[in-house]
Protein backbone atom coordinates (compact mmCIF):
# COMPACT_ATOMS: atom_id res chain seq x y z
CA UNK A 1 0.00 0.00 0.00
CA UNK A 2 1.22 3.47 -0.82
CA UNK A 3 1.91 5.98 1.91
CA UNK A 4 -1.19 7.69 3.25
CA UNK A 5 -1.91 11.00 1.53
CA UNK A 6 -3.23 12.23 4.86
CA UNK A 7 0.24 12.23 6.38
CA UNK A 8 2.41 12.39 3.27
CA UNK A 9 1.02 15.70 2.05
CA UNK A 10 3.01 18.93 2.11
CA UNK A 11 2.69 20.75 5.40
CA UNK A 12 2.92 24.49 5.83
CA UNK A 13 6.42 23.86 7.15
CA UNK A 14 7.43 21.98 4.00
CA UNK A 15 5.87 24.65 1.77
CA UNK A 16 7.90 27.34 3.49
CA UNK A 17 11.08 25.34 3.07
CA UNK A 18 10.36 24.71 -0.61
CA UNK A 19 9.92 28.43 -1.19
CA UNK A 20 13.21 29.09 0.57
CA UNK A 21 14.98 26.39 -1.48
CA UNK A 22 13.65 27.83 -4.75
CA UNK A 23 14.52 31.44 -4.00
CA UNK A 24 16.50 32.03 -0.82
CA UNK A 25 16.53 35.54 0.50
CA UNK A 26 19.63 37.58 1.21
CA UNK A 27 22.66 38.77 -0.68
CA UNK A 28 26.40 38.28 -0.68
CA UNK A 29 28.58 35.25 -1.16
CA UNK A 30 26.52 33.09 1.17
CA UNK A 31 22.98 33.71 -0.13
CA UNK A 32 22.57 35.40 -3.47
CA UNK A 33 19.82 35.69 -6.06
CA UNK A 34 20.45 35.44 -9.78
CA UNK A 35 17.52 37.59 -10.89
CA UNK A 36 15.88 34.55 -12.51
CA UNK A 37 12.78 33.20 -10.74
CA UNK A 38 13.57 29.88 -9.06
CA UNK A 39 17.25 30.19 -10.01
CA UNK A 40 19.14 31.48 -6.96
CA UNK A 41 22.87 32.05 -7.02
CA UNK A 42 24.94 29.31 -5.45
CA UNK A 43 26.02 28.62 -2.81
CA UNK A 44 23.02 29.04 -0.53
CA UNK A 45 21.64 27.39 2.58
CA UNK A 46 18.12 26.30 3.51
CA UNK A 47 16.88 25.42 6.99
CA UNK A 48 14.96 22.18 6.43
CA UNK A 49 13.49 22.18 9.95
CA UNK A 50 12.30 25.76 9.71
CA UNK A 51 9.92 26.50 12.56
CA UNK A 52 9.85 22.92 13.82
CA UNK A 53 8.38 22.68 17.30
CA UNK A 54 9.17 20.11 19.99
CA UNK A 55 11.60 20.01 22.87
CA UNK A 56 14.48 18.23 21.18
CA UNK A 57 16.40 18.36 17.94
CA UNK A 58 15.63 17.29 14.42
CA UNK A 59 18.74 15.21 13.93
CA UNK A 60 20.56 12.52 11.95
CA UNK A 61 20.05 13.97 8.49
CA UNK A 62 21.27 11.95 5.50
CA UNK A 63 20.89 12.60 1.78
CA UNK A 64 20.53 10.29 -1.22
CA UNK A 65 23.48 10.36 -3.60
CA UNK A 66 21.34 11.97 -6.32
CA UNK A 67 20.96 14.94 -3.97
CA UNK A 68 17.19 14.88 -4.01
CA UNK A 69 15.95 13.16 -0.85
CA UNK A 70 16.87 13.87 2.78
CA UNK A 71 15.90 11.57 5.65
CA UNK A 72 15.80 12.91 9.20
CA UNK A 73 14.29 12.28 12.63
CA UNK A 74 12.20 14.71 14.65
CA UNK A 75 9.79 14.84 17.57
CA UNK A 76 8.19 17.98 16.13
CA UNK A 77 4.44 17.74 15.46
CA UNK A 78 4.31 20.24 12.57
CA UNK A 79 6.55 18.57 10.00
CA UNK A 80 3.54 16.87 8.38
CA UNK A 81 -0.20 17.26 9.04
CA UNK A 82 -1.91 14.84 11.39
CA UNK A 83 1.15 14.09 13.53
CA UNK A 84 -0.51 13.40 16.88
CA UNK A 85 1.36 10.35 18.20
CA UNK A 86 3.59 12.52 20.39
CA UNK A 87 6.83 10.64 19.63
CA UNK A 88 9.88 10.97 17.43
CA UNK A 89 9.23 10.03 13.80
CA UNK A 90 11.29 9.55 10.65
CA UNK A 91 10.67 11.84 7.66
CA UNK A 92 11.87 12.20 4.08
CA UNK A 93 12.03 15.57 2.33
CA UNK A 94 12.08 15.78 -1.48
CA UNK A 95 14.29 18.81 -2.14
CA UNK A 96 13.00 19.12 -5.69
CA UNK A 97 9.28 19.27 -4.92
CA UNK A 98 9.30 20.23 -1.24
CA UNK A 99 7.12 17.23 -0.38
CA UNK A 100 7.67 15.77 3.08
CA UNK A 101 6.41 12.36 4.10
CA UNK A 102 6.51 10.37 7.30
CA UNK A 103 8.26 7.05 6.82
CA UNK A 104 7.56 5.08 10.00
CA UNK A 105 3.87 4.54 9.22
CA UNK A 106 2.19 1.21 9.71
CA UNK A 107 1.66 -1.13 6.77
CA UNK A 108 -1.86 0.33 6.55
CA UNK A 109 -0.59 3.90 6.32
CA UNK A 110 -1.46 4.96 9.87
CA UNK A 111 0.86 6.64 12.35
CA UNK A 112 2.79 4.34 14.65
CA UNK A 113 2.25 4.22 18.39
CA UNK A 114 5.94 4.35 19.35
CA UNK A 115 8.98 6.33 18.24
CA UNK A 116 11.37 5.56 15.40
CA UNK A 117 14.99 6.47 14.71
CA UNK A 118 18.38 5.24 13.41
CA UNK A 119 17.26 6.06 9.88
CA UNK A 120 19.28 5.44 6.72
CA UNK A 121 18.44 6.15 3.06
CA UNK A 122 19.59 4.34 -0.07
CA UNK A 123 21.66 6.02 -2.77
CA UNK A 124 18.62 6.23 -5.05
CA UNK A 125 16.40 7.71 -2.35
CA UNK A 126 13.85 4.94 -2.85
CA UNK A 127 14.52 2.90 0.31
CA UNK A 128 14.64 4.00 3.94
CA UNK A 129 15.61 1.83 6.92
CA UNK A 130 14.54 2.79 10.43
CA UNK A 131 14.36 1.27 13.90
CA UNK A 132 11.23 1.09 16.05
CA UNK A 133 9.70 -0.74 19.00
CA UNK A 134 6.17 -0.01 17.82
CA UNK A 135 4.11 -3.25 17.80
CA UNK A 136 1.60 -2.06 15.20
CA UNK A 137 3.84 -1.53 12.14
CA UNK A 138 3.18 -4.88 10.44
CA UNK A 139 0.19 -7.05 11.46
CA UNK A 140 1.36 -10.23 13.19
CA UNK A 141 5.00 -9.09 13.25
CA UNK A 142 6.26 -8.32 16.75
CA UNK A 143 9.40 -6.16 16.81
CA UNK A 144 10.69 -7.78 19.99
CA UNK A 145 11.22 -6.22 23.38
CA UNK A 146 13.93 -3.90 22.16
CA UNK A 147 12.65 -3.19 18.69
CA UNK A 148 13.59 -4.06 15.12
CA UNK A 149 14.69 -2.46 11.89
CA UNK A 150 12.21 -1.99 9.04
CA UNK A 151 12.64 -1.22 5.35
CA UNK A 152 10.23 1.14 3.57
CA UNK A 153 10.01 1.23 -0.23
CA UNK A 154 8.96 4.82 -0.87
CA UNK A 155 7.89 4.03 -4.43
CA UNK A 156 5.45 1.26 -3.59
CA UNK A 157 4.87 2.08 0.09
CA UNK A 158 5.70 -1.50 1.08
CA UNK A 159 7.01 -2.00 4.61
CA UNK A 160 9.25 -5.01 5.34
CA UNK A 161 10.66 -6.33 8.59
CA UNK A 162 14.47 -6.47 8.58
CA UNK A 163 15.41 -7.67 12.07
CA UNK A 164 17.06 -6.59 15.26
CA UNK A 165 17.41 -9.14 18.04
CA UNK A 166 20.48 -11.35 17.84
CA UNK A 167 19.83 -13.04 21.19
CA UNK A 168 17.44 -12.92 24.14
CA UNK A 169 19.48 -10.31 25.97
CA UNK A 170 19.42 -7.60 23.31
CA UNK A 171 19.19 -4.13 24.83
CA UNK A 172 19.86 -1.95 21.81
CA UNK A 173 20.05 -2.15 18.02
CA UNK A 174 21.37 0.75 15.97
CA UNK A 175 23.59 1.91 13.13
CA UNK A 176 21.81 0.74 9.98
CA UNK A 177 23.03 1.18 6.42
CA UNK A 178 21.38 0.03 3.18
CA UNK A 179 22.60 -0.79 -0.32
CA UNK A 180 21.46 1.25 -3.32
CA UNK A 181 18.81 -1.27 -4.43
CA UNK A 182 17.52 -1.91 -0.91
CA UNK A 183 18.55 -5.56 -0.99
CA UNK A 184 21.28 -5.52 1.66
CA UNK A 185 20.90 -3.98 5.11
CA UNK A 186 23.58 -3.89 7.80
CA UNK A 187 23.10 -3.00 11.45
CA UNK A 188 24.56 -3.48 14.92
CA UNK A 189 23.06 -4.87 18.10
CA UNK A 190 24.21 -4.48 21.68
CA UNK A 191 23.33 -7.08 24.30
CA UNK A 192 24.00 -7.69 27.96
CA UNK A 193 23.82 -11.39 28.82
CA UNK A 194 25.32 -13.63 31.44
CA UNK A 195 28.66 -13.48 29.68
CA UNK A 196 28.87 -9.69 29.82
CA UNK A 197 28.22 -6.96 27.28
CA UNK A 198 28.54 -7.87 23.62
CA UNK A 199 28.07 -6.20 20.25
CA UNK A 200 27.66 -7.75 16.83
CA UNK A 201 27.02 -6.46 13.32
CA UNK A 202 25.21 -8.35 10.59
CA UNK A 203 24.25 -7.97 6.95
CA UNK A 204 20.90 -9.29 5.71
CA UNK A 205 19.97 -10.18 2.15
CA UNK A 206 16.35 -8.99 1.97
CA UNK A 207 15.75 -11.16 -1.10
CA UNK A 208 16.91 -14.49 0.33
CA UNK A 209 16.63 -13.76 4.04
CA UNK A 210 20.24 -14.84 4.64
CA UNK A 211 21.99 -13.14 7.56
CA UNK A 212 25.80 -13.00 7.78
CA UNK A 213 27.64 -11.95 10.91
CA UNK A 214 30.63 -9.69 10.40
CA UNK A 215 33.92 -11.26 11.60
CA UNK A 216 35.41 -9.63 14.70
CA UNK A 217 38.15 -10.44 17.18
CA UNK A 218 36.06 -8.83 19.91
CA UNK A 219 32.86 -6.97 19.00
CA UNK A 220 31.76 -5.41 15.71
CA UNK A 221 29.87 -2.12 15.53
CA UNK A 222 29.18 0.90 13.29
CA UNK A 223 28.79 -1.05 10.00
CA UNK A 224 28.45 0.77 6.68
CA UNK A 225 27.81 -0.86 3.31
CA UNK A 226 28.74 0.06 -0.26
CA UNK A 227 26.08 0.68 -2.91
CA UNK A 228 26.35 -2.85 -4.34
CA UNK A 229 26.09 -4.44 -0.89
CA UNK A 230 29.38 -6.34 -1.22
CA UNK A 231 31.79 -4.21 0.83
CA UNK A 232 31.25 -3.43 4.51
CA UNK A 233 33.40 -1.34 6.85
CA UNK A 234 33.05 -1.45 10.63
CA UNK A 235 34.68 -1.00 14.04
CA UNK A 236 36.09 -3.84 16.15
CA UNK A 237 36.20 -2.90 19.85
CA UNK A 238 36.05 -4.30 23.40
CA UNK A 239 32.76 -5.53 24.80
CA UNK A 240 32.44 -3.04 27.64
CA UNK A 241 31.32 0.28 26.23
CA UNK A 242 33.31 3.27 27.41
CA UNK A 243 34.50 6.54 25.86
CA UNK A 244 37.36 6.03 23.41
CA UNK A 245 37.67 2.25 23.70
CA UNK A 246 40.67 0.43 22.25
CA UNK A 247 39.24 -0.10 18.78
CA UNK A 248 40.25 -0.92 15.21
CA UNK A 249 38.52 -0.51 11.85
CA UNK A 250 38.15 -3.12 9.11
CA UNK A 251 36.82 -3.63 5.62
CA UNK A 252 35.06 -6.94 4.89
CA UNK A 253 34.13 -8.30 1.48
CA UNK A 254 30.85 -10.15 1.83
CA UNK A 255 31.20 -12.48 -1.18
CA UNK A 256 34.73 -13.70 -0.49
CA UNK A 257 34.80 -13.35 3.30
CA UNK A 258 38.14 -11.52 3.12
CA UNK A 259 38.79 -9.03 5.94
CA UNK A 260 41.40 -6.26 5.85
CA UNK A 261 42.44 -3.79 8.52
CA UNK A 262 42.03 -0.14 7.55
CA UNK A 263 43.98 1.62 10.29
CA UNK A 264 47.46 0.49 9.38
CA UNK A 265 50.28 2.01 7.35
CA UNK A 266 50.74 1.03 3.69
CA UNK A 267 53.49 -1.39 4.78
CA UNK A 268 51.16 -3.09 7.27
CA UNK A 269 52.21 -1.48 10.56
CA UNK A 270 49.16 -1.29 12.89
CA UNK A 271 47.92 2.06 14.15
CA UNK A 272 49.35 3.16 17.49
CA UNK A 273 46.03 4.75 18.45
CA UNK A 274 42.29 4.02 18.48
CA UNK A 275 40.12 4.15 15.37
CA UNK A 276 36.38 4.52 14.80
CA UNK A 277 33.51 5.30 12.46
CA UNK A 278 34.66 3.89 9.12
CA UNK A 279 32.71 4.73 5.96
CA UNK A 280 33.00 3.30 2.45
CA UNK A 281 32.63 5.08 -0.89
CA UNK A 282 29.69 4.18 -3.11
CA UNK A 283 31.84 2.01 -5.39
CA UNK A 284 33.72 0.38 -2.51
CA UNK A 285 37.15 1.66 -3.51
CA UNK A 286 37.85 4.23 -0.78
CA UNK A 287 37.33 4.08 2.97
CA UNK A 288 37.45 6.86 5.57
CA UNK A 289 37.77 6.63 9.33
CA UNK A 290 38.98 8.72 12.26
CA UNK A 291 41.79 7.76 14.59
CA UNK A 292 44.00 8.97 17.43
CA UNK A 293 47.00 7.26 15.81
CA UNK A 294 50.12 9.30 15.10
CA UNK A 295 52.06 6.77 13.00
CA UNK A 296 49.77 6.27 10.00
CA UNK A 297 51.29 8.98 7.78
CA UNK A 298 54.87 10.34 7.77
CA UNK A 299 55.43 13.50 9.82
CA UNK A 300 52.05 13.31 11.53
CA UNK A 301 51.87 16.33 13.90
CA UNK A 302 49.27 14.58 16.03
CA UNK A 303 50.46 15.40 19.52
CA UNK A 304 47.20 16.19 21.30
CA UNK A 305 47.22 15.96 25.07
CA UNK A 306 43.91 14.08 25.17
CA UNK A 307 42.46 11.37 23.00
CA UNK A 308 39.65 13.66 21.85
CA UNK A 309 42.06 16.43 20.83
CA UNK A 310 44.17 13.95 18.87
CA UNK A 311 41.38 12.61 16.66
CA UNK A 312 41.77 12.99 12.89
CA UNK A 313 40.20 11.76 9.67
CA UNK A 314 42.06 9.46 7.27
CA UNK A 315 41.23 8.38 3.72
CA UNK A 316 42.46 5.03 2.36
CA UNK A 317 42.54 3.93 -1.27
CA UNK A 318 41.69 0.22 -0.98
CA UNK A 319 43.16 -0.50 -4.40
CA UNK A 320 46.59 1.09 -3.91
CA UNK A 321 46.82 1.21 -0.11
CA UNK A 322 47.55 4.96 -0.16
CA UNK A 323 46.62 6.67 3.12
CA UNK A 324 45.96 10.38 3.59
CA UNK A 325 45.29 12.49 6.69
CA UNK A 326 42.70 15.30 6.57
CA UNK A 327 43.07 18.41 8.74
CA UNK A 328 40.67 21.18 9.64
CA UNK A 329 41.76 24.40 7.91
CA UNK A 330 41.82 26.61 11.00
CA UNK A 331 43.63 24.22 13.32
CA UNK A 332 45.94 21.59 11.90
CA UNK A 333 46.63 19.99 15.29
CA UNK A 334 42.97 19.85 16.27
CA UNK A 335 40.19 17.30 15.91
CA UNK A 336 38.52 16.13 12.70
CA UNK A 337 35.73 13.54 12.81
CA UNK A 338 32.46 12.44 11.19
CA UNK A 339 33.79 11.90 7.67
CA UNK A 340 31.92 10.76 4.57
CA UNK A 341 32.92 10.60 0.89
CA UNK A 342 30.82 11.75 -2.03
CA UNK A 343 29.63 9.07 -4.43
CA UNK A 344 32.39 9.92 -6.92
CA UNK A 345 34.88 9.95 -3.97
CA UNK A 346 36.24 13.35 -4.99
CA UNK A 347 34.79 15.26 -2.03
CA UNK A 348 35.10 14.60 1.68
CA UNK A 349 32.67 15.94 4.27
CA UNK A 350 33.88 16.17 7.86
CA UNK A 351 33.56 18.07 11.12
CA UNK A 352 36.44 19.87 12.77
CA UNK A 353 37.15 21.89 15.85
CA UNK A 354 37.87 25.51 15.17
CA UNK A 355 40.82 27.51 16.48
CA UNK A 356 40.84 28.20 20.21
CA UNK A 357 37.72 30.06 21.31
CA UNK A 358 36.05 30.81 24.61
CA UNK A 359 33.47 28.11 23.95
CA UNK A 360 33.95 24.80 22.15
CA UNK A 361 32.64 25.16 18.62
CA UNK A 362 32.88 22.96 15.57
CA UNK A 363 32.73 23.57 11.86
CA UNK A 364 31.53 21.53 8.89
CA UNK A 365 33.94 21.31 5.97
CA UNK A 366 34.09 19.96 2.45
CA UNK A 367 37.48 19.12 0.97
CA UNK A 368 38.09 18.57 -2.74
CA UNK A 369 40.53 15.66 -2.58
CA UNK A 370 41.70 16.38 -6.12
CA UNK A 371 42.62 20.05 -5.65
CA UNK A 372 43.03 20.18 -1.87
CA UNK A 373 40.59 23.09 -1.54
CA UNK A 374 38.57 23.06 1.71
CA UNK A 375 35.34 25.03 2.14
CA UNK A 376 33.57 25.92 5.37
CA UNK A 377 29.87 25.07 5.15
CA UNK A 378 28.40 26.53 8.33
CA UNK A 379 28.40 30.16 7.22
CA UNK A 380 25.98 33.07 7.64
CA UNK A 381 24.03 34.79 4.87
CA UNK A 382 27.11 36.75 3.85
CA UNK A 383 29.30 33.66 3.70
CA UNK A 384 31.15 34.29 6.97
CA UNK A 385 31.83 31.24 9.21
CA UNK A 386 29.57 31.24 12.26
CA UNK A 387 30.50 30.25 15.82
CA UNK A 388 28.25 27.28 16.52
CA UNK A 389 28.19 23.61 17.23
CA UNK A 390 27.71 22.05 13.81
CA UNK A 391 27.93 18.40 12.80
CA UNK A 392 28.21 16.85 9.36
CA UNK A 393 28.21 13.06 9.26
CA UNK A 394 27.47 11.11 6.12
CA UNK A 395 25.25 13.58 4.34
CA UNK A 396 26.44 14.66 0.90
CA UNK A 397 25.37 13.74 -2.60
CA UNK A 398 27.31 11.94 -5.33
CA UNK A 399 29.20 14.97 -6.65
CA UNK A 400 29.51 17.20 -3.58
CA UNK A 401 26.88 19.64 -4.81
CA UNK A 402 24.48 19.40 -1.84
CA UNK A 403 25.42 18.79 1.78
CA UNK A 404 23.16 18.23 4.79
CA UNK A 405 24.29 18.95 8.34
CA UNK A 406 23.03 19.92 11.80
CA UNK A 407 23.79 23.13 13.66
CA UNK A 408 22.83 25.33 16.60
CA UNK A 409 23.59 28.47 14.56
CA UNK A 410 21.06 31.31 14.49
CA UNK A 411 21.83 33.05 11.21
CA UNK A 412 22.72 30.57 8.48
CA UNK A 413 19.38 30.77 6.66
CA UNK A 414 16.24 32.93 6.61
CA UNK A 415 13.16 31.95 8.56
CA UNK A 416 12.41 30.85 12.13
CA UNK A 417 14.66 28.41 13.95
CA UNK A 418 13.59 25.10 15.40
CA UNK A 419 13.62 24.26 19.10
CA UNK A 420 17.33 23.40 19.42
CA UNK A 421 19.45 21.92 16.62
CA UNK A 422 18.28 22.55 13.09
CA UNK A 423 18.88 20.57 9.91
CA UNK A 424 20.33 22.47 6.96
CA UNK A 425 20.90 21.75 3.29
CA UNK A 426 23.61 23.78 1.58
CA UNK A 427 23.70 23.84 -2.21
CA UNK A 428 27.21 24.58 -3.44
CA UNK A 429 26.94 24.46 -7.22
Amino acid sequence: MRLSCRVAGVAALATACLAAWAAPAGAGTGQGTSGRPGKPDKPYTVRLTQGANGNDSSLEGAISTNGRHVVFESSATNVVPGDTNGVQDVFVRDLRTGRTQRVNLTADGEQAAMEAGSAAISATGRYVVFHSKSPDLIPGQEPGRYGSFYLRDLKTGRLSHVGGALDDHLVLSYGASVSANGRYVVWSAYSRGLGGSQEASVVKDMKTGRIQRLPADRNSSEPYVSDDGNTVVYTDRPSAYRPFPDSKVYVWYRKTGVRQRLDETPDGTPADGKSYAARISADGRYAVFHSTAGNLVPGDPNNGTTEAAAMNVFVRDLRTGELRRIDAPERHDGTTTGAQLSGDHRYLLFSGQRAATEAVTTGVYLTDLRTGRTRTLNVDLAGTPVASFSVGDGALDAHGRTVVFESTAENMAPGPRGAWYDLYARRLR
